[in-house]
């Protein structure tokens, strides 16, 4: 939706239906996310005496739904 963030549900969902018909936009509010890796991803411990300020980062991904 190319709405902005700060817009309801409600309002979202009346400005796509402008633009799509009201199936599509069921679908669209419907994707569901599958988690590819069930922990999060650190790095490693060379990684972060290589990188220092890598130490906090965190992957995480999920795949969507089509």
């Amino acid at each position: 939706m190319d709405e902005p963030i700060s817009g309801s549900m409600g309002q979202k969902y009346k400005n796509a239906t402008a633009w799509h018909s009201e199936k599509d936009v069921e679908n669209i509010f419907n994707k569901k996310w599958n988690v590819v890796n069930k922990h999060v991803i650190v790095p490693s411990i060379g990684e972060v005496q290589e990188n220092p300020r890598s130490r906090s980062a965190k992957l995480r991904c999920a795949k969507k739904n089509l």
